[in-house]
């Protein structure tokens, strides 16, 4: 391939290119990259593509780890490296990342803590970093990205109480997955503040008490104050989610902004369900 200096866009997606993409165009203009079917993340990605703003390497069969370069695209606004076979730590640099919307890292083999970086990425708006296997506890730095809209951090290994903060700080959510980790205590009432939460997913835990009184009006959980009814960014009718539906998982994807659910099962909770409810608990 030879060497190219104005790219603005590279799709090679819905191909069957196998091994290394030979990173040998200059592309300082480059804004859009999003191959298919390459097994390992070039070492040297973040230096060729510091202007990069959308990197979609979503489904393939990519292992190893996260490049230390990709420290260096500091345009990125869209980062989805999910349903790959990447591991190691997750990258230690997001406050470089301060124009970064959406990070889809889902559904790999990462491992080690969340870094507490992650809160320099401010402008963060969906963050699903769910079925890895991250231990420890969730950074508290999050509290500063407050735009996030989901947070999805389910099926890993995360320990500890669940953190106040979620519900004082992180006030436009509208999807919070904390379940099947290792989470204990008490769930906290402060977590009813985020006025738009229609999911909320805290189940296979280690929870204990009593259930919040006001878990029975959240205002985004009914039908006409649900996101399907409110002004709501494009980007959201995207957005695809993993839910456990009455015991079977299922994945919805243009129909992700009509989903409610409340589950709080397979706990150790106490008590009597809030007789205020107007919504199911699953």
């Amino acid at each position: 391939m030879a060497s190219f200096h104005k790219f603005v866009e590279l799709d090679l997606s819905h191909n069957h290119i196998e091994g290394p993409i030979r990173a040998c165009f200059k592309d300082d203009n480059l804004r859009s990259f999003k191959p298919n079917m390459m097994n390992h993340l070039p070492s040297n990605i973040g230096h060729k593509m510091r202007l990069l703003r959308d990197l979609n390497l979503a489904q393939n069969f990519i292992n190893g780890s996260i490049p230390d370069s990709l420290c260096e695209m500091k345009a990125l606004e869209n980062l989805d490296l999910s349903k790959n076979h990447l591991s190691g730590n997750l990258p230690d640099c997001w406050h470089n990342f301060d124009s970064l919307r959406v990070a889809r890292l889902s559904s790999n083999q990462f491992s080690g803590v969340i870094p507490k970086s992650i809160g320099g990425a401010y402008s963060l708006q969906w963050l699903h970093l769910n079925n890895n296997s991250l231990t420890g506890q969730l950074p508290s730095t999050l509290k500063n990205c407050t735009l996030l809209t989901v947070l999805d951090v389910g099926d890993n290994i995360l320990s500890g109480e669940l953190p106040e903060w979620i519900g004082k700080h992180l006030l436009d959510l509208a999807v919070l997955r904390l379940g099947n980790n290792d989470f204990n205590g008490k769930i906290p009432s402060v977590y009813c503040q985020p006025s738009q939460l229609q999911i909320i997913d805290l189940a296979n835990n280690n929870l204990t008490e009593n259930i919040p009184h006001c878990f029975g009006n959240f205002l985004g959980m009914l039908k006409d104050e649900s996101i399907d009814g409110r002004a709501i960014d494009a980007e959201w009718l995207h957005e695809s989610l993993s839910e456990v539906m009455k015991g079977a998982r299922a994945e919805y994807t243009t129909t992700s902004n009509y989903v409610v659910n409340l589950d709080l099962s397979s706990n150790h909770l106490v008590g009597e369900i809030p007789s205020s409810s107007q919504t199911s608990v699953a």
